[in-house]
């Protein structure tokens, strides 16, 4: 599992979700690079439409108190709706809107570490139980949302290339 394979897999779910339908022409999908509210607002302006889902930046860390390291990749999903602004109610709704759609893409992602054949499954994805939920870290004029962050547990390899090294044969 690298950067761009988590980027397909969420990209894939926004897709494939009801409330979402990403796809070229209708933009319901973005990773977040620095998780500024100016930089949202931008996408928002340029092509992102509401329903969204905010992807979080990929990060790693190599896990070696085991004889078989492996690899963590910490992640989250926000989701953001429209909501009036100015209307404490609606934005209400909208964060309840959201976190539905948080916990179905969750649930779906529980469901793919487990299902033969998927894209997590194939890549030894194992899931970690806790998901820590929280509003969407920055709030919008005229969106709200929810978000949960995530973790991956990954088999990864501790071989040597002897090609990528001049000293071993």
């Amino acid at each position: 599992m690298n950067e761009l394979d988590y980027i397909a897999y969420f990209e894939n779910l926004a897709r494939q979700h009801k409330a979402l339908r990403h796809s070229e022409q209708e933009c319901h999908f973005f990773v977040v690079s620095d998780s500024s509210k100016a930089e949202i607002e931008q996408a928002i302006a340029k092509k992102l439409r509401l329903p969204a889902l905010l992807l979080d930046q990929y990060l790693d860390d190599l896990e070696t108190g085991h004889d078989n390291f492996r690899l963590r990749v910490m992640g989250g999903v926000t989701v953001l709706v429209k909501c009036q602004s100015g209307d404490a109610q609606d934005r209400r709704r909208a964060r309840d809107e959201a976190r539905t759609i948080a916990l179905s893409l969750l649930n779906r992602m529980r469901r793919d570490v487990r299902t033969a054949g998927s894209a997590l499954q194939q890549k030894g994805v194992v899931l970690d139980i806790e998901f820590k939920g929280e509003p969407a870290p920055f709030v919008l004029q005229s969106a709200d949302g929810w978000g949960y962050g995530f973790e991956w547990l990954l088999p990864t390899s501790v071989k040597i290339d002897a090609e990528q090294w001049l000293d071993l044969p």
